[in-house]
């Protein structure tokens, strides 16, 4: 099947790189299973443009400060190059007009991981297992919710099965990673903490491409022959599976880990992702320290040391963890894929 896309998203130091990300993976599902052709629309961010442009795929740029211009951008694509199918996932005040506009004029609407309005015009939203699905107002919606563990985008290299399992894999590094951007500077605090435990095991810290703090944090571990800091990783999938425990920001990274039965720490950058996080911790897969607003570093070291010193409540955190099904991608793009003839 031949189509064409149009997906939205954006990405940047501020907000991090988790969205686009999976927009990404999912684009290339998309172009892989249906020769569909796909463009992106965001707001101007130089390294999201190339991250875009090297996977062979085209972008807009949109600087739309009112809600009546962002619609008419979104129009203007479509007049000129008309698309069968609109996929959001974008936290930007979307007018929800725009959507009910795309939708007379045939258009598949697809929404991602969305908790605002506009969510209620869309014909499939996706989203992956978070409570607030149960808790937000689907008064007038009349699409169809698709929610679970198997609806979780993650790019085809984190497939559990295509790694040996947690217990064979003896891990024994920490892995820090605070995502792309890191924009509340995370990754410097965390290992500040983790500097002053005596007993700690080799730590690899990930320092993400649009990060603020490289500077500081080559500084604070010049000298220091536990940490190994690894700077614009393309993938964290080989690092994951010699990694004994994660400490993360949570978004996207908690997602992969949870993959790749890996246990994990996590700090929320908000309110929204705190109750996402409860869902693994529930689960046992992951301890929850809260809102990184609240850091406090003995907590994090009592914690570290606590894990380290149980190795079978790792285990039992590895194996507590939800494999994510390695065709999710799939799953989703053919999900997506069947209702357009419908509609079209």
């Amino acid at each position: 099947m031949h189509a064409r896309a149009l997906i939205r998203c954006d990405a940047s130091p501020s907000i991090g790189f988790g969205h686009l990300v999976r927009c990404l993976a999912l684009a290339e599902t998309l172009r892989q299973g249906s020769d569909c052709e796909l463009q992106f629309l965001l707001r101007p961010d130089p390294a999201a443009e190339t991250l875009i442009s090297k996977q062979g795929f085209t972008y807009h740029q949109l600087r739309a400060t009112t809600s009546t211009a962002y619609q008419e951008a979104i129009l203007t694509l479509h007049a000129a190059r008309p698309f069968s199918l609109f996929i959001g996932d974008v936290r930007d005040g979307l007018p929800p007009r725009a959507i009910l506009a795309l939708k007379k004029l045939g258009v598949l609407t697809v929404a991602i991981d969305e908790p605002s309005d506009y969510r209620l015009m869309v014909d499939l939203v996706f989203y992956p297992p978070i409570p607030q699905v149960k808790t937000m107002n689907w008064q007038g919606f009349s699409g169809k919710i698709f929610a679970g563990w198997e609806y979780v985008i993650l790019r085809r290299e984190y497939a559990a099965h295509l790694y040996p399992s947690y217990e064979q894999r003896a891990p024994q590094q920490l892995l820090v990673s605070c995502g792309a951007s890191d924009p509340a500077q995370m990754t410097v605090a965390i290992v500040r903490a983790l500097q002053k435990i005596t007993a700690l095991p080799p730590v690899t810290v990930l320092l993400g491409p649009a990060a603020h703090s490289g500077e500081e944090l080559r500084a604070l571990l010049q000298g220091d022959e536990r940490f190994t800091c690894i700077e614009g990783a393309s993938s964290l999938a080989p690092l994951l599976c010699h990694t004994r425990l994660g400490i993360v920001s949570f978004g996207v990274t908690a997602y992969e880990c949870a993959a790749l039965a890996v246990p994990a720490i996590h700090y929320s950058l908000s309110p929204d992702h705190l109750l996402s996080a409860g869902v693994f911790s529930r689960e046992g897969m992951a301890k929850n320290l809260g809102l990184f607003a609240d850091f406090e570093p003995s907590r994090l070291r009592t914690t570290v040391e606590e894990l380290l010193a149980s190795p079978q409540l790792l285990l039992h955190m590895a194996k507590a963890c939800r494999v994510i099904p390695g065709n999710s991608l799939q799953l989703i793009a053919e999900t997506i894929l069947s209702a357009l003839p419908r509609l079209r």
